[in-house]
Order: structure tokens, then sequence, then C-alpha cells
């Protein structure tokens, strides 16, 4: 990353900052916790998921993982 000019730093109360070769900053995405407008990006052939955001449980997701085994 850093050989072909890339940059990456961080800064208080922002995180990492990327940076292209030519020093230009690479905006940051949105919130990944945000579902944004989801249903006004939705057609007939697109799936609405079941997942409303919340937080993973982490016990049932090991749970299911075993009883995979």
């Amino acid at each position: 990353m850093h050989e072909a000019g890339y940059g990456v730093r961080f800064k208080a109360g922002e995180g990492a900052v990327f940076s292209l070769p030519d020093g230009k900053v690479i905006p940051q995405g949105p919130e990944t916790r945000s579902r944004g407008n989801v249903f006004a990006i939705t057609s007939a052939e697109t799936p609405v998921p079941r997942w409303h955001g919340e937080q993973m449980d982490d016990w049932v997701a090991v749970d299911m993982l075993l009883q995979c085994e």
C-alpha cells in the first residue's frame, strides 16, 4: 500500500484517514450501522433483509456453528 504511494494515518476524533498517491484524502464511507433508505432502492427483484441493524448475539452464532459440526 505505502510503496504505491497510498497513505493511512490516524487522526484524533476521525480515526483512520486514507489518501491517494497524489495526497488527496479518500472520503470516508457511510456509517456501517446506518441502514439508510433501504426501501427506496428496492424493486420486485430486490430481496428485503429481515435484519434491522441490531447487534449480533455471539452466543447464538457459536451455538449454530457447533450444531453444523
